[in-house]
């Protein structure tokens, strides 16, 4: 019996690297009769050995899908063997290539010497077991395997990848996927990030963020095709790119900002003029202005190889993102704006006196404050909105009858949170993006006011130590437990944000933002409507005959 040609293929690549082989003497032939299977261990490692009529083969005695030992399945003349506990087959002779099934089996190169089986059993070099560790992990990428995903990662965090570039490397995988620009997947990845560079030293929890991280990219692009960029160029102006944004006009859009980067031009550089867009309209309830101050954390975090895709998904989002200031309920918000810029004639803005206001109530309220410092009225905008998430009636969340324009829930109140956040963030920055800014926040405020039962007692969610409920918190999103992605980068976002601004707001404001995030914490979510959706269903369809 004679060792197979791939095998000796193999061995001769081996023997060409500057590393040297390391050639182990395993068993003689007669350990291992043709049909059978001998496993062999060596250094922490264990090896497969078949003996086929063709020769011998030698691989990985794990599966790489679970672990069941590969010496208990079946192999073929031609050399393929299949994993008996989930059917799933690799090509022996062939590098172990994966014929059903997600990753391949490492295959082992072998000799036969004077009656003796010797296996090459030197690693091989970092790069080359990068590359294929990558290909795969593009590959689980692509199929929204979570377990296939988390099994890969695996495996380049033991080889010792950096694992936050796996991040970009999903970033550029995914951008061109997303029909609409930026989603909560690249807002969630720069807070695991900022939860990955809190946890050095504990590659568990450092794993679970890049997993996580990663896993939502994955899930938001499942059999999405490619929705490609203009390729075109245009000299970068400001103007022009805010007045492309304005009229939807993507590829002028990504042409100017393809200008801008060719021009040596950074986000930095073009930060004011993104979030200047977020806040040209309540957009999307909040999510532009968060996109944009998320994509300023990605970039510094990842570098400027992941800086293009970022700002083409952002890009995107900004042309598309959807105008609620143009809906008839939040109409009052570009008249109230165009008043800023007046005198105001309240001398105090107390976030109780902005409890319980409408929309419009608390639009007019917001703007009679402006001769405060912007601070203050964002303090009393923020306390007041988090009052709200604390009184969030749950009774709206469980309805079966609401009408379509009723469908609020928690993720509804949490944005309350995370867009305040934003708002701090880049109008500390950019101090002439307050007026809409704060504006924004009032909306949101009235609009909630709907739908919380302010006379509640909420009294039993006010902690004790701010600083270890946030330290209780960070930690259940190790083991969330979250099955949908929104949920769970929802939790993440929100945490960090509520952790972030009860330290930066006085200390009434921030028992506030805290017990609202308790109360979301230890409330129930309901995700699923299937009576309301159907109800809803049968409404719109009357409309429609």
């Amino acid at each position: 019996m004679k060792v197979l040609n791939s095998s000796e293929t193999n061995t001769k690549e081996h023997l060409t690297e500057t590393q040297p082989a390391q050639w182990v003497k395993v068993c003689t032939t007669k350990d291992v009769p043709e049909g059978t299977a001998k496993v062999y261990r060596h250094d922490g490692k264990q090896v497969s050995i078949f003996a086929i009529s063709r020769g011998y083969l030698a691989c990985n005695n794990r599966c790489p899908h679970q672990g069941y030992p590969l010496s208990e399945g079946c192999i073929t003349e031609d050399g393929i063997l299949t994993c008996n506990w989930h059917n799933w087959k690799f090509d022996l002779t062939s590098d172990g290539k994966s014929l059903k099934g997600g990753e391949s089996v490492r295959t082992y190169p072998l000799e036969v010497r004077e009656g003796d089986i010797w296996i090459d059993m030197k690693d091989p070099p970092f790069e080359e077991q990068y590359a294929r560790l990558v290909n795969s992990l593009q590959k689980s990428v692509r199929d929204n395997s979570y377990d296939h995903i988390a099994r890969e990662l695996s495996r380049l965090q033991l080889l010792g990848a950096d694992l936050t570039e796996l991040v970009a490397k999903a970033i550029e995988w995914t951008y061109d996927r997303l029909e609409y620009g930026w989603t909560h997947a690249y807002a969630g990845a720069a807070d695991w990030l900022t939860l990955f560079d809190a946890h050095v030293g504990d590659p568990e929890k450092q794993l679970i963020c890049i997993l996580e991280a990663v896993g939502h990219m994955a899930d938001d692009t499942l059999r999405r095709p490619i929705y490609p960029y203009t390729t075109n160029t245009r000299q970068y102006s400001s103007t022009e790119f805010l007045g492309a944004i304005e009229r939807e006009d993507e590829d002028k859009a990504v042409s100017l900002l393809r200008g801008a980067l060719d021009q040596g031009l950074h986000y930095p550089d073009l930060e004011e003029d993104l979030s200047t867009a977020a806040l040209a309209h309540y957009n999307d309830f909040g999510h532009a202005l968060i996109y944009v101050a998320k994509a300023g954390q990605l970039i510094a975090r990842l570098g400027e190889q992941a800086e293009l895709p970022i700002l083409l998904a952002l890009t995107r989002s900004l042309v598309f993102t959807t105008r609620e200031d143009q809906i008839p309920q939040f109409r009052h918000y570009a008249t109230v704006l165009d008043r800023w810029d007046g005198c105001g004639n309240e001398s105090t803005a107390r976030w109780q006196d902005f409890r319980g206001l409408s929309i419009n109530q608390s639009l007019e309220k917001a703007v009679s404050c402006r001769t405060n410092n912007p601070s203050v009225i964002y303090e009393a905008l923020l306390a007041a909105n988090a009052n709200n998430m604390l009184h969030f009636s749950l009774d709206f969340q469980d309805s079966t009858t609401n009408n379509i324009d009723d469908n609020v829930g928690w993720l509804s109140f949490t944005h309350t949170l995370t867009f305040a956040n934003a708002v701090r963030s880049q109008c500390e920055k950019f101090p002439h993006l307050w007026p809409p800014a704060l504006l924004q926040m009032a909306c949101f405020l009235g609009r909630n006011k709907l739908y919380v039962d302010l006379d509640s007692s909420q009294e039993n969610w006010f902690v004790a130590s701010s600083q270890s409920f946030y330290q209780d918190g960070i930690q259940i999103l190790f083991d969330h437990g979250k099955e949908e992605f929104i949920v769970s980068v929802h939790l993440l976002k929100t945490l960090l944000a509520a952790q972030t601004e009860s330290l930066h707001t006085n200390s009434e404001t921030g028992r506030l933002v805290t017990a609202a995030m308790n109360r979301f914490l230890g409330s129930p979510m309901k995700r699923k409507h299937v009576l309301r959706t159907v109800r809803q269903a049968r409404q719109t369809a009357k409309l429609d005959l």
